[in-house]
């Protein structure tokens, strides 16, 4: 044993074992769970109580009927505003942004019906809505009222049937089950505007462009192959097979009276170029030759050249 030299003796701790600790914090673990849940149950029965009581229930029926006269003193006081400020101007500042929106004091389950509610409303107004019948003069009395056929509402509702109807490259967008109207004036812009696009998609602007479009499939060249396959020549008319400087080959299928005839379904289609951009130096090989001073003669003398190839 160690003596200590004031001569006081040290006192040592028992030391405990480690079954010893571990039954101490089990312990102390079974302890604080069980307080919690006893506070978790006091706190559950002190909620439950106050919720069946009526006076509860009283008085937030009455903050909410408190709450909803504020708002509505609120909104009166800012529409005074709002006519002091905007007086005669014609350009007016709406203060909107700073009422108090009411529906928070309602219930989701409410909005949703309300909504719902209000949808079918329009949705039955809409369906339930035709335009009146209007006689030789021009003139028909609804409730009470004398309506003629130029009536501003009557009018936007059939422009917006009207530009519903626009070509499918317009963007007319969904308007079912909305009870949109267009004024004259807007409608009309809309029309020359879908007018233009739809010159603009189709227009050529050089001749070039014209003669050589698409491999040589211009807007009278189709006309040809369409009346081919509408005079029952031709069945269809498929993809490119070859191209040249001159002319480019196009696959076809014939039409009943010409398998007959050939005893064959398929045919070649050749269309000759009017303008050869390809070929820059054509110039110098038929300027002064009489026989290409006629377009037509030429692809005259191009098919009979081409037809007695084939036929050797």
């Amino acid at each position: 044993m160690q003596r200590n030299p004031w001569g006081i003796s040290e006192r040592k701790e028992p030391l405990c074992s480690f079954a010893e600790i571990m039954d101490e914090e089990v312990a102390r673990k079974l302890q604080l769970e069980e307080q919690s849940s006893s506070d978790m149950k006091a706190a559950d029965a002190v909620e439950a109580e106050l919720c069946e009581r009526d006076d509860c229930i009283d008085d937030y029926t009455i903050a909410k009927l408190l709450q909803k006269d504020y708002d509505l003193e609120v909104e009166h006081t800012l529409r005074l505003k709002e006519k002091q400020y905007n007086k005669d101007d014609k350009v007016g500042i709406s203060l909107d942004l700073l009422k108090p929106s009411r529906e928070k004091y309602d219930s989701d389950e409410s909005v949703e019906e309300r909504d719902d509610e209000e949808l079918e409303y329009v949705n039955n107004k809409l369906d339930c809505y035709t335009i009146p019948e209007f006689g030789s003069k021009g003139v028909v009395f609804q409730n009470g009222r004398c309506v003629t056929k130029h009536d501003k509402e009557i009018c936007g509702r059939k422009n917006v049937s009207k530009f519903m109807q626009f070509p499918a490259e317009f963007n007319t967008g969904d308007a079912a089950k909305i009870d949109l109207k267009l004024s004259n004036r807007v409608f009309n812009q809309l029309k020359v505007h879908s007018i233009n696009m739809a010159k603009r998609r189709h227009r050529v602007h050089e001749t070039k462009e014209k003669a050589t479009a698409e491999l040589a499939v211009d807007t009278t060249t189709r006309m040809i192959l369409f009346k081919m396959i509408n005079g029952n020549l031709l069945e269809s008319v498929d993809g490119q097979v070859a191209t040249g400087k001159e002319s480019v080959v196009f696959h076809a299928v014939g039409g009943s009276d010409l398998i007959q005839e050939r005893q064959c379904s398929n045919f070649a289609v050749k269309v000759f170029k009017t303008t050869l951009n390809e070929f820059q130096n054509r110039i110098d090989y038929v300027q002064e030759d009489f026989r290409f001073k006629n377009t037509r003669k030429i692809l005259k003398l191009w098919a009979e050249k081409e037809y007695r190839n084939l036929k050797r």
